[in-house]
């Protein structure tokens, strides 16, 4: 599994040998070249099994009842728990101390590294006027349930001022989110907050 649901490769059943479940119309391997047209795939939001498989006994191997020409009265299929589905993890900054008594004035937010295709960078706020919090992390709505995220590494993204007014001190959060065949995510290597007095 390609990680989006495209099979390949070969399996083995005892009594009637090798199955081949060819490959993707993407990728092409010594096995599989571009030229074969067959291929098993998954659904990578239901898990049902869809096209054929090959066996040099048996022929073709159906999954899907609903595959165009074939049966009359069945409705099976092939299904399995397996669903393309994204990771994220979250990091909290440590607690930055602006030097200002009577608080500083929280202008943007921006991000340096790099964000593949399909994958996701999100970021929090949270202000306090002591080093120990409380710590709300807060998108640009005010609420726990939003974010500030931008598509473009190096591009600011505008803090919401009324939150986050005369705190003397700042933490970020930073939600990485892959693509959903797990094989990319985005990368910060470094996060810029502006402020004044």
């Amino acid at each position: 599994n390609d990680g989006v649901g495209n099979l390949s490769g070969w399996a083995w059943n005892d009594t009637y040998g090798w199955i081949s479940f060819c490959g993707s119309a993407s990728t092409s391997t010594a096995d599989c070249p571009l030229s074969v047209n067959y291929r098993v795939l998954i659904d990578p939001a239901t898990g049902d099994f869809s096209q054929y498989a090959w066996n040099d006994i048996l022929g073709w191997i159906s999954f899907n009842c609903g595959d165009p020409g074939l049966c009359v009265t069945s409705n099976y299929k092939v299904k399995t728990s397996w669903v393309a589905t994204s990771t994220s993890a979250t990091l909290d900054s440590t607690t930055f101390d602006t030097g200002e008594a009577n608080g500083a004035q929280f202008n943007y937010l921006m991000w340096q590294g790099s964000y593949p295709v399909g994958t996701l960078a999100q970021f929090q706020f949270a202000t306090a006027n002591a080093s120990s919090g409380p710590w709300n992390f807060k998108g640009p709505a005010g609420t726990a349930n939003d974010y500030y995220a931008s598509a473009v590494p190096g591009q600011p993204m505008s803090i919401e001022y009324t939150l986050h007014n005369n705190q003397r001190y700042f933490r970020y959060r930073v939600t990485l989110t892959s693509n959903l065949a797990q094989t990319a995510s985005p990368r910060i290597d470094d996060v810029i907050v502006g402020w004044s007095p």
